[in-house]
Formats: C-alpha cells, structure tokens, sequence
C-alpha cells in the first residue's frame, strides 16, 4: 500500500490571477495526479532539504542566480530577499515582477539570465574553446 498526500496550491488573488490559475488547470488536465505526493518521495524530499548530511545545508561553492518572483501564490516577496541574503559567495539576484510560474510564460527571459550568469561566470578560454 503506498500511501498519498495532497497538496493543493493556496489560494491566490494577486497580479495575473486568471494566468496563474489556468497554468495549473492545464497542468492538472494533463497530469491529474500533480498534487498527489507519494509519502516516500516527501520523506526524500525532507531528507535532502534538512537530513543529517544535506548539502544543501552547506555553503556554496559556486555562483548563484536567484530569482524573486513579487507576485508570488507560495512565498513572499521579503523570503526571496531573505533566501538571497544568506549566500555569502557570487550571487546575483533576479526580479521578476509576475507570479509564481514566470518560468513557464516567460521562459525566453529567464533563460536569458541564466546563459548571462553562466557566460558571467565561466572561464572564456573554456567557453571559446568548446563552441
């Protein structure tokens, strides 16, 4: 017997309500069983994030891109800052000003910034030498 959890996306009313909405009854006609997470995939999940030997608990080693969506269903404007503020390596961080799945409707630009941050950070002679 495998055992579920459902987990429902809160309420939102804020910028771009009606897109933000439909992404997700689109993504539920297509995959109805999204919300539905299996108990051992939530107990690795929790394992990876605050397990004894997690790296994500340590430092990094290697520049970060954050993005901080202001319109966000899950988390606060003020967490995205916070999250940022804890990396003490490069960092750069990237505002959005749109709502939780701007990966989604707005994917041109944020691959931009990510190819930015790579080309930012990464050594030209290796980057030439590989095109």
């Amino acid at each position: 017997m495998t055992f579920t959890v459902m987990m429902n996306p809160p309420k939102y009313h804020g910028k771009n309500k009606e897109q933000d909405d439909r992404f997700y009854e689109m993504a539920l006609l297509e995959n109805p069983q999204m919300f539905k997470a299996n108990i051992n995939w939530l107990a690795a999940f929790m394992e990876i994030l605050i397990g004894k030997n997690s790296y994500i608990k340590g430092e990094s080693k290697c520049p970060v891109l954050v993005f901080q969506t202001l319109s966000d269903r899950y988390f606060s404007a003020n967490y995205f800052k916070r999250y940022y503020d804890r990396f003490t390596c490069d960092k750069k961080l990237y505002v959005i000003d749109d709502i939780h799945n701007s990966y989604y409707f707005r994917a041109d630009e944020i691959c931009d910034q990510v190819a930015k941050c790579f080309l930012d950070n990464t050594n030209e002679a290796i980057v030439y030498a590989k095109i």
